[in-house]
């Protein structure tokens, strides 16, 4: 799995965005636990 998606990022048709996908993936992430505030709530299921 992990060699497929080395492949991809690498040699798929949008190689700089996965790279910076990759980069950032973590850096906006965080726990819900921390998130006082929402500003996009989705509909009820």
């Amino acid at each position: 799995m992990q060699a497929a998606w080395l492949r991809q990022m690498t040699g798929g048709s949008f190689p700089l965005q996965e790279k910076l996908a990759l980069l950032w993936h973590n850096h906006f992430a965080t726990s819900s636990v921390k998130v006082t505030r929402c500003l996009y709530r989705p509909p009820p299921s």
